[in-house]
Order: C-alpha cells, then structure tokens, then sequence
C-alpha cells in the first residue's frame, strides 16, 4: 500500500507532502508505484523555486515540504495542488493500492483582541 498524506497550511495552502511504500507488484513492475512515482518526480520537476522547498526521495519514501510559504509563488502552490489531484485519481483507480490523507490546516492562534463598536469607540 501507498501512503500518501497532504498537511495543509493557513488559506489550505499544502505545506507538505509525504509518500510511504510500495504497491504490491513486483519491484521495478508494479505499474501503481510507478505512476505515483512519475507524478512526484514530475512536479518536482516543475517547481519554479525549488530551493523554497525541503525535498527528500529514496526508494519507498517521498517528501516535499515548504521551507517559507510567503516565500511560495502561485505557480509552485498550483503545481502541489495538481499533484494531489494526480494522486487521487490514481487513488480513484487503484483504492486498494494508495490511500491519501489530506490534513485540514491547524487552526491560527487568534489574538485575544475585543471587537469595539463604533458606539463604544466614541465615548
């Protein structure tokens, strides 16, 4: 089985990207693994600024993590989302082979701030 689990940031924005294992084909031939593989590679490939990005592959493991996301540019938060797309439509295709995990963001700590009226303000 592959793994595949999406964190997102604040604006569900994807801060990382993590792959775990194998399908269940013989190595070099499983056609699954494969495609998931090519994906990843693929978008990498296609990252405008991969430097902004703290990337990892080895054989059964992949990751891709934003370093600083106001440092992301739109095209590179595109190429993330289109690669999570791929990755459900092999999903879509092959559910006993990936499984992918998309994280809600982690809730912003908000500030203890008290909302003032426009009444109250003008005392």
């Amino acid at each position: 089985m592959i793994s595949i689990l999406v964190n997102k940031r604040a604006r569900k924005k994807i801060q990382s990207i993590d792959i775990e294992g194998h399908g269940e084909g013989l190595y070099g031939f499983d056609v699954v693994c494969a495609g998931v593989s090519a994906c990843f590679v693929g978008s990498l490939n296609a990252l405008s600024k991969p430097k902004k990005f703290k990337i990892d592959m080895r054989s059964g493991f992949g990751k891709v993590e934003v370093i600083d996301s106001m440092k992301i540019t739109r095209h590179d938060d595109e190429v993330l989302e289109n690669l999570v797309i791929a990755f459900l439509t092999i999903q879509q295709s092959y559910p006993d082979k990936v499984k992918v995990t998309i994280l809600p963001p982690e809730k912003e700590k908000v500030a203890n701030t008290k909302k003032v009226s426009r009444k109250e303000g003008k005392k």
